[in-house]
């Protein structure tokens, strides 16, 4: 997650972490009340300008790969195996696309980037202890809190342990991309088992060390930094319940 992470000096990172958490929920939900691509359009190109004003714009830079694929995939399932009446674009077999049915391709390609974007903006504006004090600050309790704040935490380095051990696997003589796909999955075997290990001693140890510390103890938790929350968390939860209201008239008008 901290490779993602560009800093709280945003007009998104300054909100309180309950905030951002409401605004994560309620910007994933709009995407879903519309289906058609002119609104899709513009939700996107605000979850962009939001990227673009909080910095995490170089992350989606980085993962410009990944959203060519996320677009060309959707675009194409949607627009084959989603037939809509309209003009007919293109016949294969008993399949016929038409205009209508890539256009929602298209939307729903849409869709997904908005998702990854806004996924790229919460990391990038959230530390991993802000999401636990979100999270406690509105209701959630301390243990689950803390589990979902972990799970941030722990899956990079799970990540990182997978890549060592596969280079450790290679510079033996391990050629994960010889043979079918049974012979692939059979060589990964040799990469997931130590992966598995590894997890289960790094969690073995984490529970020492949490039970050592007092972990669950019973007693009220302090936290040691306070978030404020401002008129700048109200403003930020109403254009975003605004949007959502908007799509939702789009969507019934």
């Amino acid at each position: 997650m901290r490779a993602f992470f560009v800093g709280e000096d945003n007009p998104i990172g300054r909100t309180h972490p309950s905030t951002r958490i409401g605004l994560l929920v309620l910007a994933c939900m709009a995407p879903l009340l519309v289906n058609s691509w002119p609104p899709m359009a513009a939700l996107l190109a605000f979850y962009l300008m939001a990227a673009i004003a909080t910095g995490a714009w170089r992350s989606l830079l980085r993962v410009k790969s990944l959203i060519v694929v996320f677009l060309v995939m959707s675009t194409g399932l949607w627009t084959f195996f989603k037939p809509l009446p309209g003009t007919p674009l293109l016949t294969i077999g008993p399949i016929t696309a038409t205009v209508e049915s890539l256009l929602f391709g298209v939307a729903m390609g849409m869709r997904v980037l908005s998702f990854l974007a806004l996924a790229l903006i919460f990391l990038g504006t959230t530390r991993v202890e802000d999401i636990g004090y979100g999270l406690e600050r509105l209701g959630v309790p301390y243990r689950l809190a803390f589990a979902l704040s972990l799970s941030f935490r722990l899956t990079p380095l799970f990540l990182e342990s997978a890549e060592q051990i596969a280079a450790a696997q290679k510079v033996r003589g391990l050629d994960l991309n010889e043979g079918g796909l049974v012979e692939k999955a059979r060589r990964h075997v040799a990469i997931v088992v130590p992966v598995l290990i590894s997890a289960l001693r790094r969690a073995d140890g984490l529970a020492l060390a949490l039970e050592s510390k007092g972990f669950g103890a019973g007693h009220k938790r302090t936290s040691l930094v306070a978030h404020p929350v401002t008129r700048r968390d109200g403003l930020a939860l109403s254009l975003l319940v605004t949007i959502n209201l908007a799509a939702l008239a789009y969507r019934w008008l």
